[in-house]
């Protein structure tokens, strides 16, 4: 690495490494000029590339995790569901759908948290489902209310009875 004092002036200055640091933020080095013996510090951090979003009507934006957990946040409000469920489904999703490099649209994103919040969160699938496919009369919200009464249905029929004896 150049010495930023040399470099500005002449840019001979070569800088070498006299203390290596692991830190929370990254690599922190301090290095010295082998030219004008000026010292300073770099932070080097891994770059971990994320997915990318492909948006109806805006420019493509970088997977964010934390977007998504927010969004089921508002979605299971006051509903009884752990701070831990939502974070490790979110954490599924994310690592389903966000890997590095890869596209993806918020149709897959939607569908994807839809078909966990049915099983983890009823009255959450319910309010997301709601934002996520736009509903704006109550024929849409009985669709989807009628869906979930059906696998509530067959989930209580496919349950063996009670044997009291």
């Amino acid at each position: 690495m150049n010495c930023p004092h040399c470099d500005a002036f002449c840019g001979n200055g070569e800088g070498m490494v006299i203390d290596s640091r692991h830190t929370e933020h990254g690599i922190y080095r301090r290095r010295n000029c082998r030219m004008c013996g000026r010292r300073w510090s770099t932070t080097e951090t891994i770059y971990r590339p994320s997915g990318c979003v492909l948006r109806d009507d805006e420019p493509p934006a970088p997977f964010d995790v934390e977007r998504l957990r927010a969004s089921l946040d508002r979605a299971c409000w006051k509903a009884d569901v752990s701070t831990d469920a939502l974070e490790r489904l979110a954490g599924g999703i994310a690592s389903g759908l966000g890997r590095p490099y890869m596209t993806v649209s918020t149709e897959e994103i939607g569908e994807a948290v839809l078909a966990e919040l049915r099983t983890l969160c009823p009255i959450g699938y319910v309010r997301y489902a709601s934002t996520f496919r736009r509903l704006t009369d109550a024929a849409g919200f009985m669709t989807i209310l009628s869906g979930l009464i059906e696998k509530a249905e067959e989930k209580a029929s496919a349950r063996p009875p009670d044997l009291k004896t």
